[in-house]
C-alpha cells in the first residue's frame, strides 16, 4: 500500500476512491458510536474527529504542535484499545490513518493499542499498513507476520520478549500507561494486564530467557506492576 492511502478497511485502489471528507465522516460516525459506549472516556478526543481536523496537516505544523498532536493520539489509542475489535473503532482508525498518518508517525502508539490482540486477524491487518523503518527496530520481527499475513502467536511473542529487552520493556510500560490513564477501571485494562501476565510468565518459564531480563521482570518491575494493577482493581471495585 502507498503511505498516503494506507487503509485498514479497504484495498489501496478502493481507499484512493474516498475523499478526505468521506473518510472524515466515516471516522466521525465511528467516534459517535464509541461515545455512546463510553462518553466520559472518548469525549475529550472529539477534536481529532471534528470538522476542524480536516485542516490539520503535519507538514504545515511546528515540531511542538506535532508533539502535542502525537500525545493526544497516543492517549486516544490507549482509550480505544479495549474496543479495538469493534467496527466503530475500525472507522476511527481509518481516519487516523488518512488524516494523521499514524502508521508512519505513531507506530509505537498503534502497537500499544493492537498488541493485546496479537492472535487475531485484525492484528495482521493493522501491521500490514505500519511503516517499520529503522526508527522502530524492535518491531522488525513483525516483518515475517506481514509477509505471511498470519497473526502473531503467543510463543513467538514470548520468544521475542526473551531475546529482545525492548519488546519486554514495552509491554511492561503498557501496564503502567494503562494504569495512569485516569480514571482507572479494571474493564479498561484487563486486555493489557492479561497480555503482561501471559507473556512475562512465558518468558520467565522459557529456558531461553536471559537471567538479567528474568530478574528484572520478576523483581522491581514485576512486583511494581502487579501491585499497581491490583490497587487499580481494588479502586475500581
Amino acid at each position: 500500500q502507498s503511505y498516503q492511502h494506507a487503509s485498514l478497511l479497504f484495498s489501496e485502489k478502493d481507499a484512493q476512491s474516498f475523499t478526505l471528507a468521506e473518510v472524515c465522516e466515516m471516522g466521525s460516525d465511528g467516534f459517535t458510536r464509541l461515545c455512546a459506549v463510553d462518553l466520559p472516556s472518548f469525549q475529550p478526543f472529539a477534536p481529532l474527529f471534528g470538522q476542524g481536523s480536516m485542516d490539520v496537516k503535519r507538514n504545515q505544523q511546528t515540531k511542538d504542535q506535532n508533539a502535542v498532536l502525537d500525545l493526544q493520539i497516543a492517549r486516544f489509542l490507549r482509550v480505544l484499545s479495549p474496543h479495538m475489535l469493534l467496527p466503530a473503532a475500525h472507522k476511527c482508525f481509518e481516519w487516523l490513518l488518512r488524516r494523521y498518518q499514524v502508521h508512519m508517525h505513531n507506530v509505537d502508539s498503534v502497537m500499544e493499542a493492537i498488541l493485546p490482540f496479537h492472535g487475531t486477524a485484525l492484528f495482521t491487518r493493522v501491521i500490514l499498513v505500519l511503516v517499520l523503518n529503522n526508527d522502530h527496530k524492535q518491531w522488525h520481527f513483525l516483518e515475517t507476520a506481514k509477509k505471511t499475513r498470519v497473526p502473531l502467536d503467543r510463543l513467538t511473542l514470548i520468544r521475542q520478549c526473551s531475546s529482545n529487552k525492548k519488546v519486554l520493556a514495552f509491554i511492561c510500560k503498557m501496564v503502567f500507561a494503562a494504569h495512569d490513564n485516569k480514571p482507572v477501571q479494571p474493564s479498561r485494562i484487563t486486555h493489557v494486564t492479561a497480555l503482561y501476565a501471559s507473556v512475562v510468565a512465558g518468558a520467565v518459564a522459557s529456558k531461553k530467557c536471559q537471567r538479567g531480563q528474568t530478574r528484572s521482570s520478576r523483581s522491581g518491575t514485576g512486583r511494581g506492576l502487579i501491585g499497581r494493577v491490583r490497587r487499580a482493581g481494588q479502586a475500581g471495585s
